[in-house]
């Protein structure tokens, strides 16, 4: 809200728990819809400025870019300029509210892909990135022509990583194969290089990244895992 950008993504093997944790449900909502709440809170708050909210929804599955708000925006292009890295031709929807934002995520995952899985039912076979673009400037008797602040905040649904015990055949192994392959990408990041990576199109790279780690492991070899990110 105050010019950062934030990335918060959920990271572990398959049916851990993942994309409950990040959009949860009526009774316990996740992460998604928890901070589009809190950003719409924060706004009602601070009647010194005047804010801008805009939308995009995106999947990534076999390493083609699809996007979730716009069924016709298939195989959408990562382009580079003098502000970052972005998608050309994604659509943004304007939200007025939580609930518009809350219908345009749930109208968005009727178009991503899952599938039926060993491990699970209803398993997610893509990536998607929810995207929100927080723009404000001061208003009324505050306006003494301050910056306007524009930042974005990520929340990304990773599909789990699948190992060959999965047993999966036909394209379900053409998924598995490319989630993997995405996911080791994604591993071999140098930590002081994360920021940048998630720049999220910020002339100052200012940004601040949250990784969730998701486990099905006994508790031992959980705790080993905690004790190799510490180090």
């Amino acid at each position: 809200m105050e010019g950062v950008n934030g990335t918060i993504f959920a990271y572990g093997v398959t049916s851990s728990g993942k994309t409950h944790t990040m959009h949860g449900d009526q009774r316990s909502p996740g992460i998604i819809p928890l901070a589009v709440k809190d950003v719409f809170s924060i706004i009602q708050e601070t009647p010194s400025r005047e804010f801008l909210l805009r939308v995009s929804y995106l999947e990534i599955y076999n390493e083609v870019v699809n996007d979730l708000l716009n069924p016709a925006g298939q195989n959408l292009r990562i382009r580079e300029d003098s502000q970052g890295t972005f998608v050309e031709g994604v659509k943004e929807e304007v939200v007025l509210s939580p609930a518009h934002a809350l219908s345009l995520i749930a109208a968005g995952e009727e178009h991503r892909h899952v599938g039926s899985t060993n491990f699970n039912l209803l398993s997610s076979r893509s990536h998607t990135i929810f995207t929100l673009t927080i723009e404000s400037s001061p208003c009324g008797e505050y306006d003494d022509g301050g910056d306007v602040n524009l930042s974005q905040l990520n929340l990304i649904d990773l599909a789990g990583s699948e190992s060959s015990k999965a047993e999966t055949v036909g394209v379900r192994r053409k998924e598995g194969s490319y989630i993997n392959k995405s996911l080791l990408t994604l591993g071999t990041v140098r930590p002081q290089s994360l920021p940048l990576f998630f720049q999220c199109n910020s002339l100052l790279y200012k940004c601040r990244l949250l990784v969730i780690f998701m486990f099905k492991s006994p508790p031992a070899i959980k705790h080993y895992y905690l004790y190799v990110v510490k180090k």
